[in-house]
């Protein structure tokens, strides 16, 4: 992951916690924060370079998004591994969920998020590129660009209570990522593009039917690391 770089410290206090909850996430499903690690506010308050306020502001949203829980007495904690049977039925979920997200996305998706699912692709194609030179693929680049993909999805669905059902599902899937191998990345790209493209062209049929391809792709492609 590149170097954090903090906000200037004129930065309004909602920005400051915008930017510790972007930090947080992403090293939670990059794994630096493991599954039930205590939230240590002083410590990663240090690290990030902002003062405890903005960070204790954005664990709340941390936690309504699923990627850390409140303890009783003991501050927050990155949310613990899923079991068998939770594995299980968030991928039911998505299956519910995010081909319908696809199809809305269809209809209301920016521009701005248009590009942002390209953005994410084009990580994926140069891991790709770097897998067929022998050049060290970045692993949590991948991960940061899969979670971009699938949110920025969520985020132009045009149903913000669908959008935050996803978001929080995901985290919990984050939770068990692991490192991308040359033939997944290939496949993400043909997936990830096909996605994008009905999404782009306002085919909504064509993208629920390619998300819910890739779903149960990733559930098969994962079997063979966590129950499913």
């Amino acid at each position: 992951m590149s170097a954090i770089q903090p906000p200037a410290s004129s930065t309004p206090i909602e920005l400051l916690a915008d930017y510790c909850y972007g930090i947080i996430s992403r090293q939670i499903r990059e794994g630096i924060l493991a599954p039930g690690a205590r939230i240590n506010i002083e410590k990663l308050a240090r690290e990030l370079d902002v003062s405890p306020t903005p960070l204790r502001e954005s664990l709340p949203r941390l936690e309504a998004d699923g990627f850390v829980i409140k303890n009783a007495n003991r501050g927050y904690s990155v949310s613990p591994l899923l079991n068998s049977t939770g594995y299980r039925n968030a991928f039911h979920m998505r299956l519910l969920l995010e081909p319908e997200a696809a199809r809305l996305a269809a209809e209301h998706c920016t521009t701005d998020g248009l590009a942002a699912l390209q953005s994410a692709i084009t990580v994926f194609v140069e891991a790709q590129r770097q897998v067929d030179h022998n050049e060290p693929v970045n692993h949590s680049a991948l991960t940061h660009a899969d979670a971009v993909f699938h949110d920025t999805i969520g985020a132009n669905c045009g149903n913000e209570l669908l959008a935050h059902t996803i978001r929080r599902m995901r985290a919990h899937l984050h939770l068990h990522s692991y490192p991308f191998d040359g033939p997944e990345i290939a496949l993400v790209v043909t997936e990830h593009t096909a996605i994008a493209r009905a999404i782009s062209t306002g085919h909504g049929a064509a993208a629920y039917a390619a998300m819910a391809a890739h779903i149960e792709s990733a559930r098969e492609r994962m079997h063979d690391f966590y129950p499913a």
